[in-house]
């Protein structure tokens, strides 16, 4: 898709980006412009990367960006909203939004703690009233034949940190020397923006060596990544 992490260096052009919201960054067709081609309406609501759309194939409800600010409640509170004061000839059948205070909890606190516990008994509340909303909607504007499917998702699990990794500790300050180092997460990407050409293939060597020194740390040159992370883009 183009996005290997949250955070990372685009040595195409030179770019660092860090949670970025426009859909333009991603390389594969998003599912909301694949329904919209295919002529089925859209709404996709704080979803991660789905902001700033343009062309034929923009759904029918989307963002300029993504808002931080908003609480979860907000978000469901939005989409029920737009589904009531939606009035188009034919009705909306993709609807997609996100939330994110688990993840910010379970990031925060872990997945064990009674932090996460909240959050998740929190949350089952907010959902069993957003489904009660869009049952009502449903009910109201659609025949006793049709179909209304819930599908809900994540996008990781979560494990106990035992171990914090610094990589400009790992390395040293001479092999970081004119790296640029991005951590997102348990990867890590380094590019070698401000070393000399004669010199980039002996510290990739060295870098490589120095990391491989440490168990807990798997290190390849970019063009010997295993292809199963499809991690091959620029």
């Amino acid at each position: 898709s183009g996005i290997p992490m949250n955070a990372f260096y685009d040595s195409a052009n030179g770019k660092t980006y860090s949670f970025p919201d426009d859909c333009a960054v991603i390389r594969a067709t998003p599912i909301w412009n694949t329904a919209t081609h295919q002529g089925v309406r859209t709404a996709v609501i704080g979803w991660p990367m789905s902001q700033k759309q343009t062309g034929p194939d923009k759904a029918a409800y989307c963002d300029d960006r993504f808002d931080k600010t908003l609480t979860d409640q907000q978000r469901l509170d939005s989409v029920v909203q737009i589904l009531n004061h939606d009035h188009a000839d034919k009705p909306l059948r993709l609807v997609i939004t996100y939330v994110y205070n688990t993840d910010t909890v379970g990031h925060k606190f872990g997945p064990d703690s009674p932090e996460m516990a909240e959050a998740v008994n929190h949350l089952d509340g907010e959902l069993e009233q957003f489904c009660l909303s869009v049952v009502a909607w449903f009910n109201a504007t659609h025949s006793p034949q049709d179909d209304l499917v819930f599908l809900f998702t994540t996008d990781h699990g979560m494990e106990t940190v035992d171990m914090d990794v610094n990589m400009e500790r790992l390395l040293g300050g001479d092999l970081a020397k004119g790296a640029k180092i991005i951590t997102s997460g348990p990867m890590a990407t380094i590019t070698l923006t401000g070393v000399p050409e004669n010199q980039k293939a002996d510290r990739v060597k060295q870098i490589i060596a120095k990391l491989k020194e440490h168990e807990f740390v798997s290190a390849w040159p970019s063009h010997e990544v295993p292809k199963e992370y499809h991690f091959d883009d620029p």
